[in-house]
């Protein structure tokens, strides 16, 4: 719970800044928090979203992890 508070901080931060590398780079922080609760629904939803977000800002290698955990 308290690790999932500092990614939620870190995605209205970085949503705050227009910056979607950070922003994809929480979301799949924050998707790893959850999986990890058991909540697998919302887990995934966030991968993708930061898959979509990574290859948008052109991050790769934020992107090959989404890939990776949505494995």
């Amino acid at each position: 719970p308290e690790a999932e508070a500092w990614f939620r901080y870190g995605v209205a931060v970085a949503r705050h800044r227009h910056d979607r590398q950070e922003l994809a780079r929480f979301l799949g922080c924050l998707a790893n928090a959850l999986r990890r609760r058991g909540n697998l629904r919302e887990s995934e939803r966030l991968h993708l979203r930061s898959l979509r977000l990574a290859r948008r800002a052109g991050a790769g290698l934020v992107a090959a992890y989404a890939l990776h955990d949505l494995a």
